[in-house]
């Protein structure tokens, strides 16, 4: 075909240039290596919304192809004149292929049926050396069927040479089929294009080099990987780099401003009805093709959600019966926000909807949080008297009290039900006060009929008040009513304040068979609220059975699901974390247990409450760990607070037991008789015939140098005669029995006790006893070493670990020395002193030089700093002498 004069139209130059590339941006060689492995001769098709990255990876990809020749146009409206799009293909083809300009090429008349002229172009393709790639971006543009069907001819007749991307919005309708074009298509999906971890990570690097942890996935949870989303965010973050603002914090992404002029531009590409779908579906987060349905009201949902998902405006997945929809979240943010901008009314119409779907759905958290979004009350009542309870029971009670708070006040305080709720949600969180007047509202408003859920949820809310209040509660002694097998997440809440009651009261076996009849109840109906609290009752019983790593584990994960629920973590997560410091004291990990210990205050603190005990045991370990890491006067000291501070009337026995049993044995350490015996005397008031009473008695003996009285008070607790109502307080028994054995003098007799000590702390996974044991013991566990057989690591283990924390030289003062030290830091003079404890000034100066020279000093300021540092001189006397 000959022309003598070109005839074509006029088309800017930009239209057939590569475009240039924006600076710092991420190379993307996965996706260039798909393109690379597309067949020769065949069709690339990249289909995807606008703002995901199309036209940037082809440009990148066309520049990194070494020795081929890009052929590049821009597609637009206009291009659906046959002249101008022949003349921008004519005008692309001479850029990238020097010899089609030596011979000019006109637009015939009827370009598109003109074979000779297609055939023209598609041997210019192929002629050029290295192989000629063809781009047409922007190709949805094209709607005119005779410049698609002429199109279709040229590719294919396309040589083996050359390759074509098509890019654009939607995937080319017919002729630009497969079956129409009859060669082999590549597509890159919208799904491929969207950035991984790894890429977007790379473009945040570039953006903000030093982001905090967090920025990554907070971003990633905006845009989903959506380029356009991304970039914003980068350019967002580079441009505060240096404003002195933190603006790469989690807290800060979620406040920059979302490409929301490029979420329009795809949603305004949409038709009316596709955008009025996608607005109405902008309320929910997620869901099924029914409520779809419903909040469209549409018959042709379903196939419109499709075609959506294939522009990848909405994503799919599969659950357990059926399928759920949502739109991809930089989409949702951008309809929800127009939504709620220009039709609030529609807004909350449609909230309302689906608060209604999802409360007869038996969705408790989704139906309340749309009830509250739809801002009517008569919504918000209804679907609280219908999901309160099982929300509350699945951890959502920061919802229940949204719900509660929307609605008007004369509305609630007329609805017993709801007033009954909000008794439940606030002794939950350790209001206890709070509960009893929503309880009181309720009992004038509600007639409880036996059996009924309300009567349950009543005596479960009157039960748990009474137990934070410390108030008399025999609901855990009702015989065979206590053992019945519960049906419901609610049966297994009272179930289980039954063996909380019971585990209080020292009786873990029933404890346990409660707690796990609940535990199964409450996985059966997904109460993942009420499958914590289990867990942490069943850590209890663990605790009392001696079965440490169980009640680790079990503690562990109780703490791991408040962490994780969607409820404000409260008084029960407090006891979680008390057994996780329990057991980490135990394994001498004193670090750990601070951890833990302080968690523990700082929700009682935050709650203002607690059951009673709970802060007394936190304390005391607190108070513990310290000691044990050096700080041995502000470790009594704190004990001793936490025990004045507590009614320990109230507590659980275990508790006053444990707790004493703590602080007998750092008073011992610290030379302080007198606060050991009303420590052993509070235990025997909660425990008067358990064996730790006995070994209290042996170390009081011990700590006066009186081996024969420690061994006969010993006996009965070796022989178990006296049975522990601490497990772990077998290794206490048999390591004093081997320092009364060692004192006297029969050494092998000493590494026996030593050895029966550390296998009962090996079967229990404990190791404190023995970390702490006096020098006497440490004495006998060096020279033993490489003798104990099985224990052997166990007692490599504790060596290390007693090497590791600061040891202080025993010190033994008198009575008589103790008082005059008392009074050496005061401003008395010696014969002030002496007055003061009525004796001779000869006497006082007398006790004087026997503490210095016990302390090693010369001067009595040196004499009261070395007797701090060995806790012989602190506050605790004010604290015992009350």
């Amino acid at each position: 075909m000959e022309h003598d004069v070109p005839r074509r139209s006029r088309v800017p130059r930009l239209k057939t240039a590569v475009p240039a590339l924006a600076p710092n941006l991420v190379t993307r060689e996965r996706l260039s290596a798909v393109l690379d492995r597309a067949p020769s001769a065949g069709v690339v098709w990249v289909c995807a919304p606008a703002g995901t990255g199309k036209t940037t990876l082809l440009t990148q990809w066309c520049g990194g192809r070494a020795g081929a020749t890009p052929v590049w146009v821009s597609l637009d409206a206009d291009d659906n004149d046959e002249p101008r799009f022949w003349s921008a293909l004519l005008q692309a083809v001479e850029t990238g292929v020097p010899s089609v300009r030596e011979r000019p090429v006109s637009v015939p008349a009827h370009p598109s049926e003109d074979p000779e002229f297609l055939a023209t172009i598609a041997e210019a393709l192929g002629s050029v050396a290295g192989g000629a790639v063809l781009v047409l971006d922007d190709v949805h543009e094209l709607t005119n069927q005779a410049t698609l069907h002429g199109l279709a001819g040229v590719l294919r007749g396309l040589p083996r040479t050359a390759r074509v991307v098509l890019s654009g919005r939607a995937v080319p309708g017919a002729p630009l089929t497969r079956k129409g074009l009859g060669v082999s298509v590549t597509e890159v999906s919208a799904e491929q294009l969207r950035f991984t971890a790894g890429e977007a990570a790379h473009l945040l690097a570039e953006a903000q080099p030093d982001a905090p942890p967090g920025t990554l996935p907070e971003l990633m949870r905006r845009t989903e990987g959506w380029a356009a989303g991304l970039r914003h965010a980068a350019l967002e973050l580079r441009a505060h780099a240096g404003d002195g603002r933190d603006m790469a914090a989690p807290a800060a992404v979620r406040a920059l401003p979302a490409a929301g002029h490029i979420a329009d531009e795809v949603l305004s590409a949409m038709g009316e009805r596709d955008r009025q779908l996608v607005a109405a579906l902008s309320v929910c987060d997620e869901v099924s093709p029914e409520l779809a349905a419903a909040l469209s009201g549409r018959p042709d949902t379903e196939a419109r959600l499709a075609a959506l998902e294939r522009g990848s405006v909405v994503a799919r997945r599969q659950v357990p019966g059926g399928t759920r929809y949502r739109l991809r979240a930089p989409f949702r943010e951008h309809a929800r926000a127009v939504l709620y901008r220009r039709d609030p009314e529609r807004a909350a119409r449609l909230a309302g909807v689906a608060a209604e779907w999802y409360a007869a759905g038996a969705e408790p958290a989704a139906a309340l949080a749309h009830a509250c979004a739809s801002r009517q009350s008569g919504t918000i009542r209804a679907v609280l008297r219908r999901c309160a309870i099982p929300a509350v029971l699945a951890g959502e009670h920061d919802l229940v009290r949204r719900a509660l708070a929307a609605l008007p006040a004369e509305t609630a305080a007329g609805d017993g039900l709801l007033a009954l709720v909000a008794a439940f949600v606030r002794v939950e969180a350790g209001e206890a006060e709070l509960a009893e007047l929503d309880l009181v509202r309720a009992d004038a408003l509600v007639r409880y009929r036996a059996g009924t859920e309300t009567d349950t949820l009543r005596r479960l809310v009157g039960a748990r008040i009474r137990r934070i209040t410390g108030q008399p509660d025999d609901g855990g002694d009702n015989g065979d009513a206590a053992r019945v097998v519960p049906s419901s997440p609610l049966e297994a809440m009272v179930q289980l304040h039954r063996a909380d009651l019971l585990l209080c009261r020292d009786r873990p076996g029933e404890a346990g068979e409660l707690a796990d009849s609940a535990l199964r109840a409450a996985r059966a109906g997904r109460a993942d609220y009420v499958v914590a609290r289990c867990l942490t009752t069943l850590s209890g019983v663990a605790a009392l059975r001696g079965d440490f790593r169980s009640m680790t584990e079990l503690a562990s994960n109780a703490a791991a699901a408040d962490a994780e629920g969607p409820w404000e973590a409260g008084t029960a997560a407090a006891e979680a974390h008390l057994l996780l410091g329990y057991g980490a004291l135990l394994r001498a990990e004193l670090r750990c247990c601070l951890q833990h210990v302080d968690e523990v205050l700082r929700l009682l603190d935050r709650h203002r409450t607690g059951a009673h005990g709970t802060r007394l045991v936190a304390t005391t370990l607190r108070g513990a760990a310290e000691s044990e890491r050096g700080e041995r006067t502000r470790g009594l000291h704190r004990v001793c607070s936490a025990r004045d501070a507590a009614d320990t009337g109230r507590a659980p026995g275990i508790a006053v037991l444990l707790c004493g049993f703590l602080e007998h044995r750092l008073a011992l350490d610290l030379h302080r008789p007198d606060v050991a015996v009303r420590a052993r005397e509070r235990c025997h008031e909660v425990a008067p015939g358990s064996g730790e009473i006995a070994v209290m008695r042996a170390r009081e003996q011990l700590a006066s140098g009186r081996h024969g009285p420690a061994a006969r008070v010993l006996r009965p607790a070796l022989t178990e005669r006296l049975p522990m109502a601490l497990p772990w307080s077998t290794v206490c028994a048999a390591l004093a029995d081997a320092e009364i054995q060692q004192l006297a003098g029969r050494s092998r007799e000493a590494e026996r006790a030593l050895v029966r000590a550390m296998e009962h702390a090996q079967s229990q996974n404990v190791l404190y006893p023995l970390v702490v044991a006096p020098p006497l013991i440490g004495d006998v566990l060096e020279t033993g070493l490489g003798r104990f057989g099985a224990c052997e690591p166990l007692a490599r283990r504790v060596a290390a670990a007693r090497r590791g924390l600061p040891q202080l030289a025993p010190l033994t003062l008198t009575e008589r020395e103790r008082a005059v030290l008392g009074l050496l830091p005061t401003a008395l003079s010696l014969e002030e002193i002496a007055d003061d404890l009525t004796v001779s000034l000869n006497t006082v100066k007398t006790h004087t030089r026997a503490i210095y020279l016990k302390l090693g000093v010369t001067k009595r300021a040196d004499a009261v700093g070395v007797a701090r540092a060995h806790g012989l001189l602190d506050d605790v006397h004010l604290t015992v002498a009350g």
